[in-house]
Protein backbone atom coordinates (compact mmCIF):
# COMPACT_ATOMS: atom_id res chain seq x y z
CA UNK A 1 0.00 0.00 0.00
CA UNK A 2 1.64 2.92 -1.12
CA UNK A 3 1.27 6.52 0.48
CA UNK A 4 -1.91 7.35 -1.89
CA UNK A 5 -3.54 4.08 -1.28
CA UNK A 6 -3.01 4.57 2.48
CA UNK A 7 -4.38 8.64 2.48
CA UNK A 8 -7.65 7.31 0.73
CA UNK A 9 -8.02 4.08 2.78
CA UNK A 10 -8.14 6.35 6.16
CA UNK A 11 -10.69 8.51 4.09
CA UNK A 12 -7.88 11.40 4.62
CA UNK A 13 -8.21 12.22 0.62
CA UNK A 14 -11.49 12.60 -1.12
CA UNK A 15 -12.05 9.75 -4.02
CA UNK A 16 -13.19 12.33 -6.71
CA UNK A 17 -16.01 10.75 -8.79
CA UNK A 18 -14.99 10.59 -12.44
CA UNK A 19 -17.50 12.95 -13.99
CA UNK A 20 -16.49 15.53 -11.58
CA UNK A 21 -13.85 18.05 -12.85
CA UNK A 22 -11.84 19.20 -10.24
CA UNK A 23 -9.68 22.36 -10.45
CA UNK A 24 -5.88 22.66 -9.61
CA UNK A 25 -7.04 25.70 -7.40
CA UNK A 26 -9.62 23.15 -5.09
CA UNK A 27 -7.08 20.51 -5.16
CA UNK A 28 -4.38 22.85 -3.49
CA UNK A 29 -7.14 24.87 -1.14
CA UNK A 30 -8.15 20.97 0.05
CA UNK A 31 -4.81 20.13 0.67
CA UNK A 32 -3.69 23.32 2.55
CA UNK A 33 -7.59 23.06 4.64
CA UNK A 34 -6.00 19.08 5.77
CA UNK A 35 -2.42 19.84 5.43
CA UNK A 36 -2.37 18.26 9.12
CA UNK A 37 -3.66 15.46 8.40
CA UNK A 38 -1.52 14.82 5.45
CA UNK A 39 1.43 15.29 8.00
CA UNK A 40 0.39 13.19 10.34
CA UNK A 41 0.45 10.20 7.91
CA UNK A 42 3.86 11.18 6.60
CA UNK A 43 4.84 10.74 10.16
CA UNK A 44 2.98 7.30 10.66
CA UNK A 45 4.63 6.13 7.27
CA UNK A 46 7.94 7.07 8.90
CA UNK A 47 7.16 4.61 12.07
CA UNK A 48 6.43 2.04 10.14
CA UNK A 49 9.70 1.96 8.37
CA UNK A 50 11.69 2.17 11.10
CA UNK A 51 9.70 -0.72 12.88
CA UNK A 52 10.07 -2.59 8.96
CA UNK A 53 6.18 -3.38 9.42
CA UNK A 54 4.62 -5.77 6.52
CA UNK A 55 2.19 -3.49 4.73
CA UNK A 56 -0.56 -6.63 4.97
CA UNK A 57 -0.28 -5.52 8.68
CA UNK A 58 -3.20 -3.31 10.39
CA UNK A 59 -2.21 0.31 10.28
CA UNK A 60 -1.32 1.55 13.89
CA UNK A 61 -3.16 4.49 15.37
CA UNK A 62 -0.70 7.21 15.91
CA UNK A 63 -2.02 10.11 14.42
CA UNK A 64 -5.43 9.49 15.84
CA UNK A 65 -4.45 8.72 19.28
CA UNK A 66 -2.10 12.13 18.99
CA UNK A 67 -5.53 13.67 18.17
CA UNK A 68 -7.46 12.06 20.41
CA UNK A 69 -5.06 12.37 23.56
CA UNK A 70 -4.63 16.52 22.34
CA UNK A 71 -8.38 16.76 22.46
CA UNK A 72 -9.05 15.20 25.75
CA UNK A 73 -7.08 17.47 27.67
CA UNK A 74 -8.80 20.44 25.85
CA UNK A 75 -11.86 18.90 27.09
CA UNK A 76 -10.18 17.81 30.81
CA UNK A 77 -8.18 20.62 31.28
CA UNK A 78 -10.38 23.05 33.73
CA UNK A 79 -9.07 26.84 33.98
CA UNK A 80 -9.41 29.03 37.23
CA UNK A 81 -8.94 33.22 36.35
CA UNK A 82 -7.27 35.90 38.02
CA UNK A 83 -7.24 39.49 37.26
CA UNK A 84 -3.90 41.25 37.44
CA UNK A 85 -4.83 44.91 36.96
CA UNK A 86 -7.23 45.04 34.38
CA UNK A 87 -6.72 41.85 32.77
CA UNK A 88 -7.91 38.33 33.41
CA UNK A 89 -5.55 35.97 33.05
CA UNK A 90 -6.55 31.76 32.64
CA UNK A 91 -4.78 30.19 34.62
CA UNK A 92 -5.18 25.81 33.35
CA UNK A 93 -4.36 22.73 35.28
CA UNK A 94 -2.04 21.79 32.91
CA UNK A 95 -0.56 24.23 30.16
CA UNK A 96 -1.96 22.89 26.95
CA UNK A 97 1.66 23.89 25.31
CA UNK A 98 3.49 21.48 27.98
CA UNK A 99 1.26 18.53 27.68
CA UNK A 100 1.55 18.80 23.65
CA UNK A 101 5.55 18.60 23.57
CA UNK A 102 5.68 16.08 26.60
CA UNK A 103 3.88 13.79 24.37
CA UNK A 104 5.56 14.64 21.13
CA UNK A 105 9.08 14.16 22.74
CA UNK A 106 7.21 10.55 24.04
CA UNK A 107 6.51 9.75 20.70
CA UNK A 108 10.01 11.14 19.06
CA UNK A 109 12.39 10.11 21.66
CA UNK A 110 11.34 6.43 22.13
CA UNK A 111 13.14 3.36 21.45
CA UNK A 112 11.25 1.78 18.64
CA UNK A 113 13.49 -1.31 18.74
CA UNK A 114 12.15 -2.22 22.47
CA UNK A 115 8.56 -3.41 22.93
CA UNK A 116 5.95 -1.42 25.09
CA UNK A 117 3.92 1.80 24.06
CA UNK A 118 3.86 5.48 25.13
CA UNK A 119 1.30 5.71 28.08
CA UNK A 120 -0.12 9.20 29.29
CA UNK A 121 -1.96 8.25 32.62
CA UNK A 122 -4.13 11.31 33.98
CA UNK A 123 -4.32 11.52 37.68
CA UNK A 124 -5.91 13.93 40.22
CA UNK A 125 -2.53 15.34 40.99
CA UNK A 126 -0.46 14.93 37.75
CA UNK A 127 0.00 13.55 34.57
CA UNK A 128 2.61 11.44 33.46
CA UNK A 129 4.08 10.24 30.45
CA UNK A 130 6.10 7.53 29.48
CA UNK A 131 7.88 6.24 26.84
CA UNK A 132 10.01 2.79 26.41
CA UNK A 133 13.68 3.33 26.16
CA UNK A 134 15.98 5.45 28.62
CA UNK A 135 17.35 9.05 27.57
CA UNK A 136 19.25 9.70 24.75
CA UNK A 137 22.92 9.04 25.01
CA UNK A 138 24.73 11.52 26.62
CA UNK A 139 20.95 13.18 28.39
CA UNK A 140 21.36 12.72 31.95
CA UNK A 141 18.94 14.10 34.63
CA UNK A 142 22.18 16.97 35.89
CA UNK A 143 21.94 18.06 32.28
CA UNK A 144 18.69 17.88 30.51
CA UNK A 145 18.18 21.35 30.21
CA UNK A 146 21.28 22.63 28.67
CA UNK A 147 22.39 19.54 26.58
CA UNK A 148 21.78 19.80 22.72
CA UNK A 149 19.47 18.47 21.50
CA UNK A 150 19.52 14.63 20.60
CA UNK A 151 16.54 13.16 18.89
CA UNK A 152 16.89 9.49 18.93
CA UNK A 153 15.01 9.86 15.85
CA UNK A 154 16.31 12.26 13.78
CA UNK A 155 13.68 12.25 10.64
CA UNK A 156 10.26 11.69 13.00
CA UNK A 157 12.24 14.91 14.59
CA UNK A 158 11.71 16.50 11.77
CA UNK A 159 8.84 15.32 10.45
CA UNK A 160 6.91 16.53 13.63
CA UNK A 161 9.02 20.12 13.25
CA UNK A 162 7.65 20.66 9.91
CA UNK A 163 4.21 19.63 10.67
CA UNK A 164 4.05 22.15 13.48
CA UNK A 165 3.65 20.03 16.21
CA UNK A 166 6.89 20.44 18.23
CA UNK A 167 8.79 23.50 19.12
CA UNK A 168 11.24 24.23 15.57
CA UNK A 169 14.05 25.10 17.79
CA UNK A 170 14.25 21.47 18.85
CA UNK A 171 13.97 22.96 22.34
CA UNK A 172 10.74 21.25 23.73
CA UNK A 173 12.08 20.39 27.18
CA UNK A 174 12.26 24.62 27.89
CA UNK A 175 8.56 24.77 26.87
CA UNK A 176 8.00 22.06 29.13
CA UNK A 177 9.36 23.64 31.96
CA UNK A 178 8.98 27.41 31.49
CA UNK A 179 4.86 26.50 30.40
CA UNK A 180 4.24 24.67 33.94
CA UNK A 181 6.52 27.23 35.96
CA UNK A 182 4.82 30.33 34.49
CA UNK A 183 1.64 28.67 35.06
CA UNK A 184 2.62 28.49 39.18
CA UNK A 185 2.98 24.58 39.13
CA UNK A 186 5.85 22.47 40.28
CA UNK A 187 8.92 21.96 37.64
CA UNK A 188 8.48 19.43 35.95
CA UNK A 189 9.89 15.79 36.95
CA UNK A 190 11.90 13.17 35.22
CA UNK A 191 13.39 11.70 38.44
CA UNK A 192 11.45 8.54 37.88
CA UNK A 193 13.22 7.24 34.48
CA UNK A 194 15.55 4.87 34.27
CA UNK A 195 17.78 3.19 31.46
CA UNK A 196 14.30 1.39 30.10
CA UNK A 197 11.87 3.97 30.67
CA UNK A 198 11.43 8.30 30.68
CA UNK A 199 9.10 8.91 32.65
CA UNK A 200 7.58 12.85 32.77
CA UNK A 201 5.50 13.80 35.46
CA UNK A 202 3.77 17.28 35.10
CA UNK A 203 2.22 18.06 38.56
CA UNK A 204 -1.13 19.69 38.79
CA UNK A 205 -2.61 20.74 42.33
CA UNK A 206 -3.21 24.52 43.62
CA UNK A 207 -1.78 27.02 41.27
CA UNK A 208 0.41 29.96 43.56
CA UNK A 209 -1.40 32.53 42.04
CA UNK A 210 1.24 34.77 43.87
CA UNK A 211 3.98 33.62 41.28
CA UNK A 212 1.50 33.81 38.68
CA UNK A 213 0.69 37.13 39.10
CA UNK A 214 4.48 38.49 39.78
CA UNK A 215 5.25 36.57 35.90
CA UNK A 216 2.20 37.89 34.12
CA UNK A 217 3.05 41.91 35.97
CA UNK A 218 6.62 41.86 34.98
CA UNK A 219 5.70 40.30 31.20
CA UNK A 220 3.23 43.84 31.77
CA UNK A 221 6.21 45.91 32.27
CA UNK A 222 8.62 44.53 29.35
CA UNK A 223 10.71 42.68 31.53
CA UNK A 224 9.47 39.08 30.78
CA UNK A 225 11.03 36.50 32.87
CA UNK A 226 13.45 33.58 31.14
CA UNK A 227 13.33 30.27 31.89
CA UNK A 228 16.31 30.24 34.19
CA UNK A 229 14.72 33.07 36.04
CA UNK A 230 11.45 30.88 36.46
CA UNK A 231 13.86 28.05 37.91
CA UNK A 232 15.52 30.27 40.29
CA UNK A 233 12.25 32.14 41.41
CA UNK A 234 10.64 29.19 41.78
CA UNK A 235 12.96 27.50 44.04
CA UNK A 236 13.00 30.78 46.06
CA UNK A 237 9.83 30.73 46.43
CA UNK A 238 9.89 26.75 48.06
CA UNK A 239 13.09 27.42 50.06
CA UNK A 240 13.49 31.26 50.69
CA UNK A 241 16.96 31.66 50.45
CA UNK A 242 19.26 29.78 47.44
CA UNK A 243 23.10 29.99 47.27
CA UNK A 244 24.66 30.66 44.46
CA UNK A 245 26.18 26.92 44.40
CA UNK A 246 22.37 25.68 44.47
CA UNK A 247 21.64 28.35 42.03
CA UNK A 248 23.88 26.73 39.30
CA UNK A 249 22.84 23.18 40.44
CA UNK A 250 18.78 24.18 39.61
CA UNK A 251 19.94 25.59 36.11
CA UNK A 252 22.60 23.41 35.46
CA UNK A 253 24.85 26.09 34.58
CA UNK A 254 27.87 27.51 35.53
CA UNK A 255 28.41 29.04 38.84
CA UNK A 256 29.28 32.54 36.99
CA UNK A 257 26.52 32.59 35.19
CA UNK A 258 24.25 31.66 38.00
CA UNK A 259 25.56 34.60 40.09
CA UNK A 260 24.65 37.28 37.43
CA UNK A 261 21.03 36.25 36.97
CA UNK A 262 20.67 36.15 40.81
CA UNK A 263 22.55 39.45 40.78
CA UNK A 264 19.68 41.19 37.44
CA UNK A 265 16.64 39.49 39.76
CA UNK A 266 18.31 42.09 42.85
CA UNK A 267 18.85 44.64 40.78
CA UNK A 268 15.08 44.47 39.30
CA UNK A 269 14.01 44.59 43.33
CA UNK A 270 12.53 41.23 42.98
CA UNK A 271 15.15 39.23 44.83
CA UNK A 272 17.21 40.19 48.31
CA UNK A 273 20.71 39.52 48.55
CA UNK A 274 21.74 38.08 52.17
CA UNK A 275 25.05 37.39 52.37
CA UNK A 276 27.41 36.03 49.86
CA UNK A 277 28.18 32.27 48.17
Amino acid sequence: MDLHQHLRHRHWLPAWPEHLQVTEDYHRFWLRRHRHRILYSLILLIVLWWRQWEPELPWPRCPEDLLHLHHFHRRSNREEELMVNIFRIGIPDYSEQAFREGLANALIHRDYSRLGAVHVQWHEDRIEISNPGGFPEGVRLDNLLVTPPRPRNPSLADAFKRAGIVERTARGIDTIFFEQLRNGRPAPSYERSSETDVILVLPGGKANRDFVRLVVEENQAGRPFRLDDLLLLNQLWLERHLAVSEAAFVIQKPVAEARSILERLTESGIVNARGEG
